[in-house]
Formats: structure tokens, C-alpha cells, sequence
């Protein structure tokens, strides 16, 4: 979850101490205060987070998990940066991608890691 920062805590009090609010009411608007020492933090949501909804985002997926065979891949980074690739073979133990060129004359394999290739176009 892009954007939140999840802490575990006995009291809300501990958490708005813990960002640096010193709560009461700002004498201009005579509203909450929202300034905090955290750079972007906003505000305290009013209540906990079930443990099922956290769950999905504290185990890390495998950064092969989207790519399949077939699939259209572009390059990011390296020597072939911006080059277009059909995906021969996934390896989901090492991460690695085996891929061929897609429009280039000569047919070439390459093998690099999972996060340097971005999927284009899925295979149905």
C-alpha cells in the first residue's frame, strides 16, 4: 500500500506522539492541528487496520510473478535497453527471463533478471 505507513501500537496517543503531533487547535482556522514533523503525513486514521487486509502486502511476490511464456517483454535497463522480446522461458528460482528479440534480423537468446523487463502485451 503505496503511501501509508503501518505502526503497531497499545494507543492512538503513542503513534501521534511517535510522528510528532502535539495535538490542540490551531488559533488562526481553530481547527486540528495537521503539521507534523513527518515529511507528507497527513493525519492518523481513527481506527486499527484488521490483520487480513495487512497480511498481502508483508510477503514479497517474486518479481517473475506476472511474466509467462509467450509474453511481449521490453527491456529497461542494459545493453538492449528499449528493445522488444517473446519470453522463451521463466525461472522462477533464480528470477531470470529467457527471452528472443522480437524484431530484430538475427535471433538472439538473452537471459536477465526478472525486474529489468517490463510485460507489453500478455499471452491469452
Amino acid at each position: 500500500m503505496r503511501g501509508y505507513l503501518f505502526v503497531e501500537s497499545s494507543a492512538q496517543h503513542h503513534v501521534e506522539k511517535l510522528i510528532g503531533r502535539t495535538g490542540g487547535r490551531d488559533r488562526k482556522t481553530r481547527g486540528p492541528i495537521l503539521s507534523t514533523p513527518l515529511k507528507n503525513a497527513k493525519s492518523v486514521l481513527g481506527s486499527e487496520a484488521p490483520l487480513e487486509d495487512v497480511l498481502p502486502y508483508l510477503e514479497p511476490k517474486a518479481v517473475t510473478s506476472g511474466i509467462e511464456v509467450g509474453c511481449i517483454v521490453e527491456i529497461v535497463s542494459g545493453a538492449f535497453k528499449g528493445e522488444k522480446a517473446r519470453v522463451v522461458s521463466v525461472s522462477e528460482s533464480k528470477e531470470e527471463v529467457s527471452m528472443e528479440l522480437y524484431e530484430q534480423p538475427i535471433p538472439m537468446t538473452l537471459n536477465m533478471r526478472g525486474d529489468h523487463v517490463r510485460v507489453i502485451e500478455r499471452v491469452e
